[in-house]
Parts: structure tokens; sequence; C-alpha cells
């Protein structure tokens, strides 16, 4: 069947409809090829960066199994990149208020950090607080597969959580090495560095696979803490219980380590915790005194600042 415009409407509808189809075609082919060349311009640039590394390593005669790892892990590095944002590559964020961006930050970190019954507790009970710890005693280290964290008998400057991947502890005892995983969501390792300046790492902790991990900064931590005087006293406690259970397993051979499985003993951390003043948040009276568990055997000694929170928790 012929069909064919008849008058001048039909052949004015029938040139637009040409217009439109040519103007429509054009500018998709334009596009796909424009989206093609970004692409193709964004690989030849990887490409160029990654022989620039291969011609560094060869020119500076890195050892053959050193240069493999670097360029494994940059190559695990640069496709975690693409895949994930940051915040500092959305320039819009910028212009956050300070609160909203701790907010935000705090969202980020807080589900590596809340795997610990007393940063569950802290955002329950001062949610401020808890914004604040995970905004500005908080940073990032990424490591790859065989990295070390910390070796034996090396002086704790900071506790850790898992944010990606895995790490692997070894621990020397009488009876030989004993080996034990922290994974993300789970576990967490050097909390005592919270607690006390004088904590000496037991163990060497590396990473098992390319991973992520976070780090709590103990002098930031203290610091945020002490802002708020009846926060101060409760996380004194914590840490005086804390710590006289550390000392009782310092008391039993192969017992003491600096990693904390969560899913074996997360009942006694929270054992440590004031659950009343969860209940009396909004009265902010502390007990009596007479009704703390009174603890002389402790003799590790705590922070200035947390002595002073426990001082003003028992009435002193």
């Amino acid at each position: 069947m012929d069909v064919t415009p008849t008058n001048e409407v039909e052949r004015g509808f029938t040139i637009g409809v040409v217009i439109f189809a040519l103007v429509g075609f054009a500018y998709v082919v334009g596009s796909i090829t424009a989206s093609l060349g970004q692409l193709r311009a964004m690989s030849e640039e990887a490409s160029k960066d990654f022989w620039q590394m291969r011609r560094f390593l060869n020119q500076n005669s890195v050892d053959h199994v050193l240069a493999a790892r670097i360029q494994r892990f940059v190559e695990y590095a640069y496709t975690r990149q693409q895949k994930t944002m940051s915040i500092n590559q959305v320039k819009v964020l910028s212009l956050l208020s300070k609160q909203l961006m701790e907010e935000l930050q705090s969202t980020i970190n807080q589900p590596h950090m809340k795997v610990h019954p007393l940063f569950n507790f802290l955002n329950e009970f001062s949610f401020i607080t808890m914004n604040r710890l995970a905004k500005e005693s908080v940073s990032h280290m990424e490591m790859a597969q065989g990295d070390t964290l910390f070796l034996p008998e090396q002086h704790a400057t900071c506790m850790y959580f898992v944010a990606f991947g895995r790490l692997e502890y070894v621990r020397t005892l009488e009876s030989g090495e004993c080996k034990e995983y922290v994974d993300k969501g789970e576990d967490w390792l050097a909390e005592p560095s919270l607690w006390t300046e004088n904590w000496y790492h037991v163990g060497e902790a590396k990473a098992h696979t390319d991973c992520e991990v976070l780090l709590i900064d103990p002098q930031a931590f203290e610091n945020i803490l002490n802002v708020v005087r009846p926060v101060a006293s409760i996380v004194a406690q914590y840490c005086r219980l804390f710590m006289v259970w550390l000392e009782s397993l310092e008391e039993q051979e192969g017992m003491l380590t600096d990693v904390i499985q969560g899913d074996q003993v997360s009942s006694t951390i929270k054992s440590f915790l004031p659950m009343w003043m969860i209940e009396r948040r909004d009265e902010a009276v502390l007990p009596d005194p007479a009704e703390q568990v009174r603890r002389k055997s402790i003799t590790v000694r705590l922070k200035k600042g947390f002595s002073t929170g426990f001082q003003y928790l028992a009435g002193k």
C-alpha cells in the first residue's frame, strides 16, 4: 500500500518527522561516541599510570616479590576506588553544616564501632558524644595482604576495628603459636590502649587479606568523653571493670591477648556497662557509692582523665 502525503499539512508533518529523526539519531550517536571516547581516555590514563609504576619499579631495581605485592595492591585499590566514593570526592558535601557533617561521618563509621558494646551503649546514652567520637577520634588505614599492623612488645597507640577484609593475629605460647583471625563486624584489637598508657602488644597482627582498618585515637577519645561528666563517669566505671577482668586473664596462662573476639565475650563486656543508666538517663543521677563493686587488687595505671572520672563516680 502506497502511503504518501496528499496535502501541505501532511507534507509539513512528514518533513518535521524526518528532521526530528535525523537530529535525534545524530544526538544519540554523538552521545555514545562521546561516552566511548571518555571511557577510552580514562582507560588510557589508567594504563599510562600503571605503566609508569612498573617502569619506576624496574628503574629502581625493586625486588620482584615486593614489586608483585605493590602492583597487586595498587590494582585492588584502584578497582575499589572505582566502585566506592569517599566524602572528599563529593564536592557539594563540603557545604554541610558542622553537625550534619558529623552525623554523616558518624553514620559511615558507627556500624564498625558499634560491634563493641560500649560504643553501642554510648550511641543510646549520648548520641552527640558518639557522633563526635565517630568523626574526630577515627582514622582509616588501607592494608595490603601481608602488611604488619603491629608487633609483639610494641607500644600500643590505637584501638582497631576491621572495616573491610580480615586480619591475622599470632602470639607465641609455651605450647607453640596461637593463631586467631579478626573479622569485620565481630572482633576488635588493642582495646587496653584506650584505658592505659602502659599497654604493649602481646602478639603480631597483619593483614590476612587486603583490608581497611579503623583506628581509634586514645587521646581524642579521652578528650571527647571528658567534655560530658556523666559520660566520663560511666566510661570510667567500665574502664575499671574491664581492666580488672584483663588482670584476671593475665593470671591465666595463655589467656592474655590483644584480640577480643566479640562473638565469644560480648556478654562479659556488656556486664561492665551500667544498664541502670539507660533506664534513668533522664535523671542523670549517680548511684550510691556503696552500690559499686570495689576491687582493690587492680594495679594497672589508668589515664589521668579516666581516673578523674572514676573519682567522680565513686563520690570522692
